[in-house]
């Protein structure tokens, strides 16, 4: 039974046997700040403890990540303490190469940074629209629409990482590299969709994208026309699906030491899947062969997609025949 809960964070990765290589309404928008940005190299968000005048300083924190949005300046980082922000953010304000604006979740014991909150928020929760030399670590952010949760739209330079995405309705891809966005880095993120769903869709234009150290559940990997993507070292587990699917032209691909599961079946209950052609691990089109490399792949075919979160306690069952 899927669980469609704010706590689920980790997911342990598979470690199967080697393989072959196949061929919205938006919610209510943040108040603009009514003072200017703490001059200093941090700034503060805290949704318990603020007022409407404030000013960004330690002392005096802004209440939405969107106040602070709108006044950070490159090389500072934005704190944001544990909370709930039924809030959508736009970062339109972009760092330097030398001096990036980092947006960091303070996540404590005593709470995590939650972004979107439920059906408090039906449209994208984080949009980078236009800028460069941002930095975006730490956040759980969920919507629950069709709109996906976290959109990079004509950027360069990003990262993300660290995150937690998470989408109950479906939307086609959870996190959405497009625009012609270039040096794009999506790293250490946990992302859980409802099936047949992309978790990084990296879109017509895109280039130089990175798509590392993931964990991906019910959802998969899509790369479309962007040459020289890199997608390594992530852990890919849906359920009689394409795990990592190549598309169109995107030459100088580098698939390397991902960790793949594509099994059907109930839970401890595995079983190959009706359309085995649906459920190909990587798959990648003629048109991105040239200059592209796959290689250290792992690939379990028999494993129940919903055992691999608790492979630390016990060993999976043989694949049924």
């Amino acid at each position: 039974m899927r669980r469609p809960a704010w706590s689920l964070f980790v997911v342990v990765p598979l470690l199967g046997a080697a393989g072959l290589v196949g061929s919205v309404a938006p919610a209510t928008a943040a108040p603009a700040p009514t003072a200017t940005t703490a001059s200093g190299t941090e700034v503060y968000v805290n949704q318990k403890d603020c007022t409407p005048d404030a000013d960004g300083t330690m002392a005096e924190p802004y209440c939405t990540i969107g106040a602070a949005a709108a006044v950070a300046q490159p090389g500072q980082t934005v704190l944001v303490h544990p909370g709930d922000y039924p809030e959508t953010v736009t970062f339109d304000r972009s760092g330097t190469v030398d001096a990036p604006i980092t947006y960091r979740a303070v996540n404590s014991p005593d709470g995590e940074v939650k972004v979107g909150n439920g059906f408090a928020v039906t449209d994208t929760v984080f949009r980078l629209v236009g800028v460069h030399d941002v930095v975006v670590q730490g956040f759980f952010a969920a919507n629950w629409s069709n709109a996906s949760t976290v959109v990079v739209d004509r950027s360069s330079r990003i990262t993300l990482d660290g995150l937690a995405v998470f989408n109950q309705f479906q939307a086609p891809a959870l996190v959405r590299l497009t625009g012609g966005s270039s040096d794009v880095t999506v790293s250490r993120t946990w992302l859980r969709a409802l099936g047949e769903a992309a978790g990084v869709a990296v879109e017509p234009g895109v280039t130089r994208a990175v798509i590392t150290g993931n964990a991906l559940e019910d959802a998969r990997i899509d790369v479309t026309d962007a040459p020289g993507t890199v997608v390594t070292g992530n852990t890919v587990v849906n359920e009689c699906d394409v795990a990592i699917r190549v598309a169109g032209a995107s030459p100088g691909v580098r698939l390397h030491n991902n960790i793949v599961q594509t099994a059907g079946g109930p839970e401890y209950d595995p079983q190959p899947c009706d359309a085995p052609s649906r459920a190909t691990a990587i798959s990648v089109a003629a048109g991105s062969i040239a200059g592209s490399t796959a290689d250290h792949n792992l690939i379990g075919p028999c494993t129940s997609r919903r055992h691999a979160r608790r492979r630390v306690r016990r060993p999976p069952p043989p694949c049924s025949t």
